[in-house]
């Protein structure tokens, strides 16, 4: 058997479908020292798609069984209920499949509520309980056939769902890794570029000199000049040196270990995926020219642009890492010998030569004319890639005979990249063209579904609401039809009102009782298991709360203040229960305060001629 989901968003509770083709591990992250988050580790984690915005509802969880229709067929579904009144079938709660319209379908202009959902595998229908005007307030039940919708039985689906399932555990798992780097990163060596851009802008304006001059000059022959004296014994300092390679030893370890562990097979693993699910759609469609395949297409240079910029980012802190700690190493060399202080033996090996080209390559530049007086070098070339815009100063590669290769190859052999662009942009390229090829796909999976039914359950007056939530049959098959289910109603905190649902027709056998005959309100209602439901109740002149356990089949047998168990008094509000862990939970007004209690007790369990009674925990 496998579990089909049907849910409609108020009651986060959500049963876990084993063997769901949603589920996927993250690339392995074994002998990193520097560990994600759990969740990014967890192998069940899946992300939940971004519905319209400000528009999700909460509504009721409803779950059933099946057996699978195909072999190859969805595992479960996701019905979401909006504020707009529009459904959404989601497969797996991640591929968006069909959108339902239930203004448009009723003809219904005024504001919908929906309060439960209920999906029903076999037939393709949907059952949706909602409020509304028409022509005056009441609470309805219709039927909507789904059975257009080809994407809800078809084993193509299946696959491209459990493909675009592990984009988004991929895409998720590179967002923490992206942030670890951000949060990995400090802008310590921009106080350094600062020092030196304002130390080269004086020189320059002074004599017209380089400072890359008097620091090959320093190197080279140990002369200093009065300048670079100053500028070293003042400016930078020996604490300020020490500090800076102390921070490019740590820091640059940190993100080397995040790109070659994490990054690294994160984005190997993108570039997998998103290749996969551009054939399966290839495959589906019969055509590798239409508009989806050409999203496809862009998702995966998306995918592969953020590999090659993952890699540009690891070649650049290499490098970088190696450049800075022998430069800061020899500044702190250059700094005692200046000053005439002892100068300890592992600051006396430095490679000249190495030195030598990265002070040409980094400060005897070309100055800009469109600023003048403003030298073109910086000594941080790594941050720039974790922030959204352009670089600053993109790596070289005109020199690179790998890359002359690349050019020399038919264009269509070649995943070109940006070489301005940053990982920060990078990622967020990845996230757009992976939304954009799936939201292509999802226009082409059915047709608009059709209403069946559409039925009154009761009327509401004046301010009247009404709470509902369908509930199964005991004994039934719940595989076989919707004739499984029936929906209960709380109108107005007064009327309690039980009815059937069959195939030939939605309603029947209604069942209504007016607790304001009893002196009794009903402040809340929840479904509990099979035919039973929990209330909770008060006198009119009283202020406890009591809850009452309601067998449907027996709705209204000596039904009682007396036999219902007190929760307490004051501003009792919400009643939410869970059948299979045996527990409820009592809400306040103020949502600070929360009561549990136990629904089966043990001197309670076998009494199997209990109806209605109240379950004494307290």
């Amino acid at each position: 058997m496998i579990p089909f989901l049907a849910v409609g968003v108020e009651k986060l509770s959500w049963t876990a479908a084993p063997a769901c083709e949603a589920q996927t591990s993250p690339p392995s992250t074994s002998g990193s020292t520097n560990s994600l988050p759990d969740s990014a580790r967890d192998s069940a984690t899946i992300s939940l798609p971004a519905f319209s915005e400000e528009k999700d509802r909460k509504v009721a969880l409803s779950s059933s069984y099946y057996e699978a229709m195909a072999p190859a067929s969805l595992s479960s579904v996701l019905a979401v209920a909006l504020t707009d009144a529009r459904i959404e079938l989601v497969a797996a709660g991640l591929l968006p499949l069909l959108v339902v319209d239930l203004k448009s379908l009723t003809g219904i202009k005024s504001d919908i509520r929906i309060e439960d959902l209920r999906y029903s595998p076999t037939d393709r229908q949907l059952l949706v309980a909602f409020v509304a005007d028409f022509p005056d307030k009441g609470a309805f039940v219709s039927k909507v056939d789904t059975s257009a919708c080809v994407a809800l039985s078809s084993p193509f689906v299946s696959k491209l769902t459990s493909r675009y399932a592990k984009l988004v555990h991929t895409l998720d798992y590179i967002g923490q890794v992206y942030e670890k780097l951000r949060d990995s990163w400090e802008d310590l060596l921009h106080e350094m570029d600062v020092k030196f851009v304002s130390f080269a802008r004086e020189k320059l304006l002074a004599d017209g000199g380089c400072v890359g001059d008097d620091l090959l000059v320093l190197l080279l022959l140990g002369t200093a000049s009065a300048e670079i004296e100053t500028f070293l014994l003042h400016t930078l300092g020996e604490k300020g040196v020490k500090k800076a390679t102390s921070f490019v030893d740590t820091t640059y370890r940190k993100l080397l270990d995040l790109l070659a562990l994490h990054l690294h097979s994160a984005a190997a693993a993108l570039v997998h995926h998103s290749a996969e699910l551009a054939h399966d759609w290839a495959e589906l469609s019969g055509t590798d020219h239409d508009e989806e395949m050409d999203n496809c297409r862009a998702m995966l240079q998306a995918a592969v642009e953020l590999a090659l910029k993952g890699a540009e980012m690891r070649t650049v802190t290499t490098l970088s890492r190696r450049q800075l700690t022998a430069f800061f190493r020899w500044l702190h060399y250059a700094l005692l010998t200046v000053s005439k202080e002892h100068v300890p033996a592992d600051l006396s090996a430095i490679d000249g030569d190495f030195l030598v080209q990265f002070i040409r390559e980094t400060f005897m530049v070309e100055y800009s004319g469109e600023t003048p007086g403003r030298p073109l070098f910086s000594l941080e070339k790594v941050g720039q890639y974790l922030h959204p815009g352009p670089l600053a100063m993109p790596l070289n590669l005109e020199r690179s005979p790998w890359t002359d290769l690349m050019t020399s190859l038919p264009v269509d052999c070649v995943f070109k990249c940006d070489s301005a662009a940053s990982l920060a942009d990078a990622v967020t390229n990845a996230n757009r063209t992976v939304n954009a090829a799936v939201a292509h796909m999802s226009k082409s999976f059915g047709e608009c579904p059709k209403l069946v039914e559409f039925v009154r359950v009761a009327s509401l007056g004046g301010d009247a609401h009404a709470k509902m939530q369908f509930f199964a049959r005991t004994g039934a098959d719940e595989s076989s039809s919707s004739s499984s289910l029936g929906v209960c109603s709380l109108i107005d905190r007064s009327l309690l009102t039980i009815s059937a649902i069959t195939t030939d027709g939605l309603l029947t056998s209604i069942q209504t009782v007016d607790w304001r005959s009893m002196d009794l309100t009903c402040c809340d209602m929840d479904y509990y298991k099979d035919e039973q439901c929990f209330l909770i109740v008060r006198r009119e002149d009283d202020e406890e709360y009591r809850r009452v356990r309601v067998d449907f089949d027996r709705p209204f047998s000596g039904l009682s203040a007396e036999n219902s168990a007190i929760v307490g008094s004051g501003d009792c509000d919400g009643l939410y229960v869970s059948g299979p862990r045996c527990v409820g939970m009592v809400l306040s007004q103020s949502r600070t305060r929360v009561k549990l209690f136990d629904t089966e007790p043990e001197d309670l369990a076998n009494r199997s001629s209990l109806s209605n009674e109240g379950i004494i925990s307290d």
